[in-house]
């Protein structure tokens, strides 16, 4: 499964094939021999987030990845305290330091969380605030988000913070972004 797979499905498929597509990153790199992990596969940093008012939400796994269209970030984390399993939101490629709101501003193309593969929510409302310093390979910043889940409905509040480095840059063709 490549990335392209996954961060290029529509929203409701992308919920399900992320958990998949994280569980197998996850799994290539906590299974690797090389216990450095210097590994293009592997970013490095953090991805944490407050979850309806409890901090429970540390990415074990983050992703950073960009190529001529959308800069990917996401995280993964195993721990059964929290509502959500992974956080993934992808921009546009030349986005610039500020903050965004999700459905309103062009540069977020895709802000969600999912809790497993049958949990999934939907972005109500959402923002993530950029501070990217490209030159020095460090991006960083916060993100906000109202989401409900399917199918009950059931409201979920999240804030969070990422400081990743580590940009693994892929060259996609643009029939992939249909």
């Amino acid at each position: 499964m490549t990335v392209d797979a996954i961060f290029q499905t529509s929203y409701a498929r992308s919920a399900l094939k992320t958990i998949t597509f994280l569980d197998y990153q996850k799994d290539l790199i906590m299974n690797s021999p090389d216990t450095n992990m210097k590994s293009p596969r592997r970013a490095t940093g953090t991805l944490t987030a407050r979850v309806n008012g409890i901090d429970n939400f540390n990415a074990e796994v983050v992703f950073l990845s960009a190529d001529d269209l959308f800069i990917y970030i996401s995280g993964v984390q195993d721990n059964k305290n929290s509502l959500i399993r992974a956080v993934e939101f992808k921009l546009v490629a030349d986005v610039k330091n500020g903050t965004y709101t999700f459905n309103v501003d062009p540069e977020i193309g895709q802000l969600f969380l999912t809790g497993s593969s049958s949990q999934w929510y939907y972005t109500d409302t959402g923002t993530v605030t950029v501070d990217f310093d490209r030159d020095a390979d460090q991006y960083r910043g916060s993100f906000t988000v109202k989401a409900h889940e399917l199918p009950n409905g059931a409201e979920i509040d999240v804030i969070g913070t990422f400081d990743l480095e580590g940009l693994v840059l892929a060259t996609v063709s643009t029939e992939t972004h249909r």
